[in-house]
């Protein structure tokens, strides 16, 4: 669990320096990069709910 708040941490961390220089005023940039993060996080956790539960 605290792997998962760690990963948390630094995609959060990436995410407000590599996003900063961005306008947030375009809704399909703000959207698509909503949309990977998701991915991103979702593959994680697949990833860490495999090796855990096995």
């Amino acid at each position: 669990m605290n792997v998962l708040f760690l990963i948390l941490g630094n995609v959060w961390y990436l995410w407000c320096h590599l996003f900063d220089p961005l306008p947030y005023g375009n809704p399909y940039g703000a959207m698509l990069a909503a949309v990977l993060l998701l991915a991103a996080l979702g593959k994680v956790i697949k990833e860490i709910m495999t090796t855990t539960c096995r």
